[in-house]
């Protein structure tokens, strides 16, 4: 016949071993969660690009043989511009701008002439602020609190404009972008990035990262 071991109070010593650890770990991980940068205030790393970082994907525009209108050279081409959000010398996401040429009309060529332009996240680390539908970038007004936001994807969309049917996103001027960072498993940081679209052209004015602390992130702070 088994038996069993129990202690003064009744308890099997397995299952009270069990309890005790399961407690440990729950403690553990709330305090991890609550303190992920215990005893700092929020501090922001903040960067002006003086001249401003710009990407392309195209090397000139011209007048298309038919007299359509203009179209960019080459058709189908991409331009890459990686960024180091929180300044450790890793290239944390980058803007993507991409050519596409697919043949729809011989009658108005200047049509097969499309785009897609989006940010993408190089570490799963990093996320950006998107929106549901056709996981577009999601803007924010200066000021705007960018830590509240809900979706946050790997990559958003800043334009698809394609000859196919199919999605349309089309954005220009200037926008603020939210980025968010969660490295350490709990907790987040967020940060945002200042850019401009102009025709085939993408340019980043300034970032900025909050580097410590837990507090809401707003667009431009820093």
């Amino acid at each position: 016949m088994l038996s069993k071991s129990f202690n003064l109070r009744g308890q099997p010593i397995k299952m009270r071993s069990s309890l005790l650890f399961i407690w440990i770990v729950v403690v553990f991980a709330a305090c991890r969660k609550k303190d992920c940068f215990r005893g700092t205030d929020d501090a922001f790393s903040h960067t002006v690009y003086a001249p401003s970082l710009e990407v392309t994907h195209v090397q000139h525009i011209a007048l298309h043989p038919s007299g359509c209108g203009s179209v960019p050279f080459p058709s189908d081409s991409t331009g890459i511009l990686p960024i180091d959000l929180d300044g450790d010398g890793r290239d944390d996401i980058q803007i993507v701008m991409r050519g596409v040429f697919n043949l729809v009309s011989n009658s108005n060529p200047c049509v097969n002439y499309g785009s897609r332009y989006s940010i993408e996240a190089l570490e799963d680390d990093w996320k950006i602020a998107a929106l549901a539908e056709y996981d577009a970038l999601a803007t924010f007004d200066e000021g705007q609190n960018i830590s509240i936001h809900g979706l946050w994807n790997a990559r958003a969309n800043i334009q698809i404009v394609d000859p196919l049917p199919g999605p349309h996103i089309s954005f220009t001027g200037e926008t603020y972008v939210g980025v968010r960072n969660k490295s350490d498993g709990h907790c987040a940081r967020y940060g945002w990035l200042r850019l401009e679209q102009l025709d085939y052209t993408i340019i980043v004015h300034e970032i900025g990262f909050q580097s410590s602390g837990q507090g809401e992130v707003k667009a431009g702070q820093y």
